[in-house]
């Protein structure tokens, strides 16, 4: 999702996870919540040996690439979890609320058949 271009060195998955955090709200694994959270002592303790050579640019995709609210303090994963996962929450229910089941059948939102079977069952009554 984010510019990848010059991160070369770090491996594909730490960047996979560190997208799913920021887009999806999807927790990583203990060394990014360190990373995240700005804990040093315990990003080094936890990372493994590629993590830990390519430290420094896991850093630099963090504040260069990520949205600022997602990281930098203590706490702040948890945070940006529930976050994403009420504005989530709220799409989908906003969806659920404005689209006839026509346009439901074309959308892309997620969990959207479960708002079919919301349609077929209101328009039984």
């Amino acid at each position: 999702m984010y510019n990848r271009e010059n991160y070369g060195n770090v491996k594909h998955e730490t960047l996979d996870s560190l997208d799913r955090y920021a887009t999806g709200g999807v927790p990583p694994g203990g060394f990014l919540t360190a990373v995240l959270e700005n804990n040093l002592m315990e990003s080094q303790g936890r990372a493994d040996l590629q993590n830990r050579l390519t430290l420094y640019d896991i850093t630099k995709y963090v504040y260069n690439e990520m949205p600022m609210g997602c990281h930098g303090k203590a706490g702040i994963v948890e945070e940006w979890c529930k976050e994403i996962r009420l504005q989530k929450e709220a799409e989908e229910f906003t969806h659920s609320m404005t689209t006839s089941e026509e346009e439901c059948q074309k959308c892309d939102v997620p969990d959207c058949d479960v708002r079919k079977a919301e349609y077929a069952w209101k328009e039984g009554d």
